[in-house]
């Protein structure tokens, strides 16, 4: 579906992460390092019979929504809705897109319901480099349901630990394109 420039020289791709999501329509989900600026990105592959429909997800821009993406494989649903770990203004974040749209599912210091009472995603050290809100990769069903581990500490309080929890943010009405995430 695609080739970086090691193999052909005039790809656009410099390099691919290590790890990829795939569907029963055979389109490919990867983290990738494009050629020009070696920038990382997010994007979809679509096998369309004689060719591939290469749509970017996201992409790294240094003032922009996304200001890094995270070394982890992406997830991707039967409908091609592609989820990721990324760093925004606020900080680590997960991110739902199909190409043409993309929301913020959930990040650093939103609120959460637990069995402790409030809480918020993230950790009692704020070392984005060594201490991180997320554990592995995203998942994603047909729904547009995404599942992920965070980090949690008490409302109002970030020197407390909770450890981690696992959630899932239900997407309200048509995935991306209704109102936004419930709550985890």
């Amino acid at each position: 579906l695609a080739v970086d420039t090691a193999t052909n020289a005039a790809s656009p791709y410099r390099r691919f992460d290590n790890g990829l999501a795939y569907n029963n329509a055979g389109q490919v989900a990867v983290v990738l390092n494009l050629d020009a600026g070696n920038v990382r990105a997010v994007y979809r592959f679509t096998p369309n019979g004689g060719g591939v429909d290469a749509v970017e997800i996201a992409r790294v821009e240094p003032t922009g929504t996304i200001r890094n993406i995270e070394s982890f494989a992406p997830a991707m649903n039967a409908a091609g809705l592609v989820v990721f770990r990324a760093r925004d203004a606020n900080g680590q974040a997960l991110y739902a897109g199909d190409g043409a749209t993309l929301v913020r599912v959930i990040g650093k210091e939103d609120p959460v319901m637990t069995d402790l009472g409030p809480g918020r995603i993230g950790q009692h050290i704020d070392n984005p480099d060594s201490w991180p809100i997320f554990s592995g990769a995203p998942g994603i069903n047909d729904q547009g349901d995404i599942a992920f581990i965070g980090a949690l500490h008490p409302e109002g309080d970030t020197q407390v630990e909770w450890g981690s929890g696992v959630f899932v943010a239900y997407v309200e009405g048509d995935a991306i394109f209704g109102d936004g995430f419930e709550g985890p």
